[in-house]
């Protein structure tokens, strides 16, 4: 992974240097946006941020003219600036919104994270006595945004796949690019990717379509975020 880097005036570079950093994760989201005639990029990852957030206040000073945006951001929004691109990477994994503008070496840092209430309860069948008691639920972000604030390093990479030809039923495999082997992460994505099925399947099923070749006795599953990680 690259090392801490100064900005460049290139909004390119600058961006093409984070999506390196987070190994190209699928959940890095880039949102272009012109700016008084300015070329500028909005970049988060999406199970950490607040959505209405972004779309309310954040965009909404973005299309200001440039000559206000600072000001703009600085009265409205929590923010700071930076010209450490590596420092931008490791911003985006902690719930916060990157801005850059081309031709300027300072980029924003946003106040954005997501914080769900807590209705991720603890599953009836794994619970513990101590550490945290919360669990997945079905909905695929909040349990990414489980994962992300577990494991905060750039290193987690996410992959997201769409299953079935009329559902299209969207999930994700999540791993540790410099712990994972890389020919048994290859072996997951082709695998998922042969599931013709548009069934909802539940985890007992998945399970199995994922056991046959690739994990003949060590496959398990859990609903404790904890464990997973």
């Amino acid at each position: 992974m690259p090392g801490h880097d100064a900005t460049s005036v290139e909004l390119n570079r600058n961006v093409s240097f984070i999506e390196q950093a987070l190994f190209y994760t699928d959940d890095l989201k880039k949102q272009a946006i012109s700016v008084d005639g300015k070329d500028g990029m909005l970049l988060y990852i999406d199970s950490l941020v607040d959505q209405e957030m972004i779309q309310t206040h954040i965009l909404s000073a973005l299309y200001e003219k440039i000559d206000a945006v600072s000001h703009q951001m600085f009265t409205t929004l929590s923010s700071q600036k930076d010209t450490d691109l590596q420092n931008a990477a490791d911003s985006l994994i902690q719930g916060y919104c990157i801005f850059m503008i081309n031709g300027a070496e300072e980029f924003f840092i946003l106040s954005s994270e997501k914080t769900y209430a807590r209705s991720t309860d603890e599953p009836e069948n794994e619970g513990v006595i101590r550490g945290p008691h919360n669990g997945f639920i079905e909905q695929l972000s909040i349990n990414l945004n489980l994962i992300r604030k577990q494991i905060v390093t750039p290193s987690l990479v996410v992959r997201y796949f769409y299953v079935g030809s009329k559902t299209r039923t969207k999930i994700a495999i999540v791993y540790v690019q410099d712990l994972a082997n890389p020919e048994l992460v290859e072996a997951v994505k082709t695998r998922i990717k042969a599931i013709s099925s548009d069934m909802v399947l539940p985890p007992v099923l998945f399970k199995s379509l994922l056991r046959t070749t690739l994990f003949p006795s060590s496959l398990n599953s859990s609903a404790r975020n904890d464990r997973i990680v």
